[in-house]
């Protein structure tokens, strides 16, 4: 089998997944790169399309949508890192949106989510916003976001990649 990974990613969080498919993935890797970057010819000659994206305001990196709507006939394999959350359900629920830039055509053959650390600036924003705020509801919102930060570092960790490790290699 050969197959192709491509990939967005603005902090390195889904570089990192994209890079343990790679290594473990069965058959032919043809390319594994960041979606300015690929090559049509060989996605054309690929039986599985690993696409991989952050997820940003409750969707999928834009490019990596508009490189999964170009996708016909094709088996795929959508992989995501969320700065949110911090359990299997919210990922899940985040890689819907993301799912909905596939044709029907393609054959989705799984899916994998975890926490990807956060973007430089992303908690400073957050300060900023909570010395801002002005009713307790809005502050209470906003300490539970930057509660999040802090869980999020060091993700994608070894159990992240172990975990997808182990269901690509199923594939």
């Amino acid at each position: 089998m050969k197959y192709s990974v491509v990939y967005t990613s603005k902090s390195g969080n889904t570089e990192k997944l994209a890079l343990a498919i790679k290594e473990v993935a069965n058959g032919e890797c043809l390319q594994c790169v960041k979606v300015d970057a690929v090559d049509n010819a060989k996605i054309n000659d690929s039986d599985l399309i690993y696409v991989g994206a952050g997820s940003y305001k409750g969707n999928c990196d834009e490019a990596a949508g508009k490189f999964m709507q170009t996708l016909k006939n094709k088996k795929v394999f959508l992989f995501m890192t969320v700065g949110y959350g911090n359990n299997q359900e919210y990922y899940d629920k985040m890689l819907n949106p993301a799912k909905a830039f596939l044709d029907s055509s393609n054959t989705l053959v799984g899916t994998y989510a975890c926490q990807g650390q956060w973007i430089e600036g992303q908690k400073k924003n957050l300060e900023n916003m909570l010395a801002k705020a002005e009713s307790d509801d809005e502050k209470k919102v906003i300490q539970s976001k930057l509660g999040n930060h802090d869980n999020a570092i060091g993700h994608p960790n070894a159990d992240d990649l172990n975990k997808l490790k182990d269901i690509v290699k199923s594939i």
